[in-house]
């Protein structure tokens, strides 16, 4: 997903019904160098080199956008033909504090999240999303505030969720009706 300023007001309305802490998201400009910085010179150098290739492939006038994730990084980079490419980071504000936060000083629970929120803000019908250990990170009542919201969002859809889970927490009948839930245990082999 590419961010924008409408899907990150999403985000962070949803990252509010999850009481990340989170009440702001919005994108900051950085140059090259600063990217440079934050993750390792030659995936940058890769990164535009691809772009750059890209570009001379085409011949019309089309902006093209990209969302990265190189370790605890994001970074969006907007580019076209005979112009500069602008990169852009997510800055993150939290209520009651006056700083700003980098996508990387957030906890992994909150990266998690980042990582799972896609599948609430594209509805996709006829979809099967499959996630090994869904609570990673995450606290039990956030994973289950997650899969709540997640079914709701799609009630009427013929989308599935399939996940691993190690969390008992949330295997209750106030989510799933039991042939929903299976359980499994390894044998000899581990299998």
């Amino acid at each position: 997903m590419y961010y924008n300023q409408e899907s990150l007001d999403q985000i962070a309305l949803l990252m509010q019904k999850f009481d990340t802490g989170i009440s702001d998201i919005f994108t900051q400009t950085i140059t090259k160098e600063e990217l440079s910085k934050k993750i390792p010179q030659q995936i940058v150098e890769d990164i535009f080199n691809n772009i750059n290739e890209e570009l001379q492939q085409k011949s019309d006038e089309t902006t093209n956008q990209i969302t990265c994730r190189v370790a605890n990084y994001v970074f969006n980079i907007k580019f076209s033909a005979n112009e500069e490419p602008i990169i852009t980071v997510l800055v993150i504000k939290h209520k009651n504090s006056s700083f700003e936060f980098d996508y990387m000083d957030e906890s992994d629970g909150t990266q998690r999240m980042f990582d799972l929120i896609d599948l609430l803000l594209t509805v996709k019908d006829d979809t099967v999303y499959i996630i090994d250990e869904l609570e990673r990170s995450l606290h039990p009542l956030l994973t289950y505030r997650f899969i709540e919201t997640f079914l709701d969002k799609y009630k009427n859809s013929t989308t599935q969720l399939i996940f691993s889970t190690h969390e008992n927490y949330i295997m209750t009948q106030r989510l799933f009706r039991p042939d929903e839930i299976w359980l499994a245990s390894r044998n000899e082999y581990s299998v």
